[in-house]
């Protein structure tokens, strides 16, 4: 039987007309905003508060702290979409490591894992990771490109590609 578990979530902020009102990430450009470090959007900021409180770890403050600039102006719901994340993220690193070869194994849990984009932002994602694979995390220098930059470079080079790629006998590469 699964436990649920209750979460409470409460925001509130002062009131700024010179901004858009934002709420449930629906913009009210004639009606007076809020004030506030991201878009100031209350709905979003409690829903975010009740799913840290039900999953026991804090609220949005220590998350998303106004005190870092890589959350200034940002959209609540991409901040909800990173804390729906820290939820995802163990079960799906742990069902890749479960299907990963054991020859490649050993070689992550002696490296590590490198986080990349967005969720890579949260705080304290790498510390969660660490605690709760026991694997070595490192978080990207730059994160949101990260993956881009690296399918880039593998693109500018398929012959590269071709010879790191592991393909089954019913795919090619097109020449």
């Amino acid at each position: 039987m699964t436990i649920p578990r209750i979460g409470f979530g409460y925001d509130s902020h002062y009131v700024d007309p010179t901004r858009p009102l934002v709420l449930g990430g629906v913009r009210f450009e004639n009606c007076p905003g809020l004030a506030g470090h991201s878009d100031a959007d209350v709905l979003t900021h409690a829903i975010i508060d009740a799913i840290l409180s039900a999953a026991g770890r804090g609220d949005i403050g220590e998350f998303f702290p106004d005190t870092d600039s890589r959350h200034k102006n940002a959209s609540s719901l991409e901040l909800l979409r990173a804390v729906r994340f820290l939820g995802d993220a163990v079960p799906s690193i742990r069902q890749a490591i479960e299907e990963t070869p054991p020859e490649l194994v050993a070689d992550i849990m002696q490296r590590g894992i490198v986080l990349a984009g967005g969720g890579a932002l949260l705080r304290g994602i790498d510390q969660l990771v660490i605690r709760e694979t026991q694997i070595p995390v490192q978080i990207a220098d730059d994160p949101l490109t990260t993956v881009v930059r690296g399918a880039g470079i593998v693109l500018e080079d398929l012959e590269m590609l071709r010879e790191v790629l592991v393909l089954t006998e019913f795919e090619q590469i097109p020449r």
